[in-house]
């Protein structure tokens, strides 16, 4: 298994300084919910040790879900379209096969908040 990446938070005065917004679980239940994922992977909750989202004793599954395609388009290549433009690139690719890959979820409507999941 590989080691997560571990990033330095932010000074404190600037994290300090943000204004982050809050939602409510009723707000995240209005609208369409996205996922980007791998094919290989079809159960779609899983703790994952690479992802920023499973806490360090990997005991809660979870994924990532945005509102739009840019967003989890973003999430999953984010680092990779950053590391690119360090190095003078404008653009960052993907090969035909990479792409065929990954799939599109929709979500219509969220799991009841506080439900674990698998329980009805």
């Amino acid at each position: 298994m590989s080691q997560r990446e571990v990033r330095k938070a932010p000074d404190a005065g600037v994290f300090n300084a943000r204004q982050i917004p809050v939602a409510t679980s009723q707000d995240l239940q209005d609208g369409i919910w996205w996922r980007l994922y791998q094919k290989r992977y079809p159960k779609q909750f899983f703790p994952n040790a690479n992802s920023r989202l499973t806490p360090s004793s990997m005991t809660i599954p979870c994924v990532y879900l945005g509102s739009s395609h840019k967003t989890i388009v973003s999430e999953v290549y984010g680092d990779r379209f950053a590391t690119a433009q360090k190095v003078g690139r404008r653009t960052y690719s993907i090969t035909t096969a990479e792409a065929s890959g990954y799939a599109y979820l929709r979500l219509d409507v969220l799991l009841p908040y506080g439900r674990p999941y698998g329980q009805k």
